[in-house]
């Protein structure tokens, strides 16, 4: 969850189901179906809120703070394609 970069993790849609890749590894996981991928991506995203949670509550923030500092990174991120 260190990376900024986009493209980082890729999900891709096969014939027979869900594979993730990444550019910093070659090859990609067996497709799992969408019920797979779906509890996967939801347990991921959990744990990265979990985990801004804590970095934030560990730096002291308030949540205006916190707030002000996610729009910033995500508006020197640029529009999702």
């Amino acid at each position: 969850m260190d990376w900024a970069e986009l493209g980082v993790v890729s999900a891709t849609r096969t014939p027979d189901g869900w594979a993730w890749g990444s550019c910093l590894v070659a090859g990609a996981t067996t497709p799992v179906p969408w019920t797979t991928a779906r509890r996967v991506v939801d347990t991921f995203v959990a744990e990265a809120r979990a985990v801004t949670v804590r970095m934030v509550v560990d730096a002291g923030w308030t949540p205006e703070e916190a707030r002000a500092a996610s729009a910033r990174v995500l508006g020197a991120m640029g529009p999702s394609d």
